[in-house]
């Protein structure tokens, strides 16, 4: 899954800020751009302009290295039941008490 990066140690722009939009317009582009492509990571970065080749790979990197975490355990998920139900009961009970 590695995008070809052989740097052990983080770079400078590993750090840098994405914005909710970029970070949409990035997962679409690594959803369309096939793997195989030879030329993936410049085809990837046509659809986030301002950022360099090494910032989404390394962007990249992050993202697989985040989901083997959540994978394996160690970033406990939130419960989104507990809000459902909690918000489900809350609504109930304020159907009950104006009926009355």
């Amino acid at each position: 899954m590695s995008p070809g990066s052989n740097n052990a140690t983080p770079s400078k722009t590993s750090s840098t800020h994405w914005t909710w939009h970029e970070n949409k317009a990035f997962e679409n582009a690594i959803a369309v751009v096939p793997e195989d492509l030879p030329n993936r990571w410049e085809k990837i970065a046509t659809q986030l302009p301002g950022k360099s080749l090494e910032e989404i790979k390394d962007h990249y990197d992050a993202l697989v290295r985040h989901v083997k975490d959540i994978e394996s355990g160690l970033v406990k998920l939130p419960d989104y039941r507990d809000d459902v139900e909690a918000s489900s009961e809350r609504v109930w009970d304020s159907m009950n008490l104006s009926s009355s």
